[in-house]
């Protein structure tokens, strides 16, 4: 030990756990983090060694270090500590001091980032199941367009469901992007029945398994991440029917109830709705039951044991509850709890909303040639006189050309992210140069980072996120006009 004092004061006031060991195994020095887990791992029988200080997996592995000519060595271990799983991993090197042999352990844990590492894998399993089955549906509905071409009702019912199915992809990039960032959830108010009928629609796309509904029209609004919550959704239903390997019914219910004082322990007293999600499964014995919700828990040979778990953290992130119950051979059911918000949700009031005609003169900058054309006839059908442009270069010489000619453009639309070329970006900081006035939209694929989220501090009037409908673009084009129009006539009155 006294060899060790000039580190003492160093290792203690590490939070890593630091360890010296000598060849004959015994422990020369450990800091308080290294106390502490040591004696975590031997209180666990599977960790336990003949050395009552040493865990087995540790002694084995230094027993081939020692004898080995490495001077460094690392591994990692899957852990049991109070019935918890946990991952280490494990520093060591060699220190000879008067010929005698000793090691330098630390001792990390990396649970977090395995956590991470997994929950990045079951979000992109997940999100790769919901895009096949969009795609599915959405190559489905383009066959019966094609074979129904004398039928317009059927055409215009197969064109809506099209439309569904996109609107849903959207919320799945938009779910993507969040978990890219590490975002907290973008919450929208909105009546959830119809989030969670199209959310099992594709999830149970092509399976066995058949689900009934009892949701009320009536049924509260509530605020959510369209997107998280609906892999909740998804996540329930894909742990129901693999409950049901043979088939089965899964019955999905959905009520408004007034939560009094203490009566949900992690909850205030006040509106929620419930969502009960019940199966005609193999149930969850109770040993299992208490764990369910824990990182890495599973009973499936191919599971990871994140898909409860990301649900559990994403109804925690909304304020709401989520408890199961189950016994086996008679299925099991998840309740989730949700707050209900008192407001109309925006999203209905921006479905109802009708197209706005203007006749004004836009400019628009794409290097989609296929986002070019159906920009164009779109925006020609709503009115507008429409140039484009394919990159930021013949885009600034356009507008420079028709603010001479003195037929300015009204607004111009800028796509962020050119490849190859001048985007959104530059093309506005030079448009500014030549007209201070500029009226611009900025358009972008990504539904979140610096420019989409603070487009008035890059010069922008407006900004719209890919894919839109064609609501989106008259509403967004119509409240920008609109405020130019009114600026102008302020300045006009001064």
């Amino acid at each position: 030990m006294n060899d060790y004092k000039q580190f003492y004061t160093l290792f203690q006031n590490l939070s890593t756990p630091m360890i010296i060991l000598n060849e004959n195994f015994d422990i020369e020095y450990l800091n308080i983090s290294g106390e502490n887990i040591i004696e975590q791992l031997i209180s666990n029988s599977n960790n336990y060694s003949n050395n009552i200080y040493i865990p087995k997996f540790i002694k084995d592995k230094m027993e081939k270090f020692f004898k080995s000519d490495l001077t460094k060595m690392d591994f990692h271990k899957k852990v049991l500590i109070s019935s918890q799983t946990i991952y280490l991993h494990i520093q060591a090197s060699k220190i000879i001091y008067n010929n005698i042999s000793s090691a330098l352990l630390s001792i990390n844990d990396i649970t977090s980032i395995k956590f991470k590492e997994n929950c990045i894998s079951t979000l992109a399993a997940g999100i790769a199941h919901d895009f096949n089955n969009i795609l599915t549906i959405i190559l489905g509905n383009a066959y019966i367009i094609k074979n129904n071409l004398n039928d317009p009702p059927k055409i215009n019912s197969t064109i809506t469901n099209i439309e569904k199915t996109a609107i849903h992809a959207k919320s799945l990039t938009k779910q993507m992007l969040n978990f890219s960032k590490n975002k907290s959830p973008l919450k929208d108010k909105i009546y959830i029945n119809n989030l969670i009928e199209d959310t099992v629609s594709l999830t149970l796309s092509g399976s066995n398994v058949l689900c009934e509904f009892n949701i009320p029209k009536n049924l509260w609004p509530v605020e959510v991440d369209e997107g998280q919550f609906s892999q909740v959704i998804s996540n329930l239903i894909i742990n129901a029917y693999q409950a049901m390997p043979k088939g089965g019914l899964i019955k999905i219910r959905c009520r408004n109830t007034q939560l009094l004082k203490n009566e949900i322990n992690s909850l205030k007293p006040g509106k929620y709705i419930t969502i009960t999600i019940k199966d005609t499964g193999i149930g969850i014995c109770e040993k299992n039951l208490k764990k369910i919700f824990d990182p890495y828990f599973t009973t499936k040979k191919m599971g990871t044991g994140l898909g409860l778990t990301s649900s559990f953290l994403i109804i925690k992130k909304h304020d709401g509850h989520i408890y199961v119950k189950s016994k086996p051979g008679k299925g099991t059911s998840f309740t989730i709890y949700l707050p209900a918000c008192e407001s109309t949700p925006s999203k209905l009031q921006k479905n109802n909303s009708h197209l706005i005609r203007r006749e004004n003169k836009l400019l628009v900058m794409d290097d989609d040639p296929k986002i070019r054309e159906i920009l164009y006839s779109m925006l020609e059908s709503l009115g507008y006189t429409v140039i484009l442009a394919k990159n930021g270069i013949e885009c600034i010489d356009i507008y420079k050309k028709a603010l001479l000619s003195l037929c300015p453009f009204d607004a111009v639309i800028l796509d962020l992210t050119v490849p190859g070329g001048m985007g959104g970006e530059e093309t506005i900081n030079l448009l500014l140069n030549i007209d201070p006035n500029v009226c611009a939209i900025i358009s972008s694929g990504y539904s979140s980072g610096s420019i989409i989220d603070n487009y008035e501090s890059y010069g922008f009037k407006g900004a719209i996120n890919k894919p839109y409908t064609i609501e989106d673009l008259s509403s967004t084009l119509n409240n920008v006009l609109n405020n130019k129009e009114l600026t102008a006539n302020k300045k006009q009155l001064l």
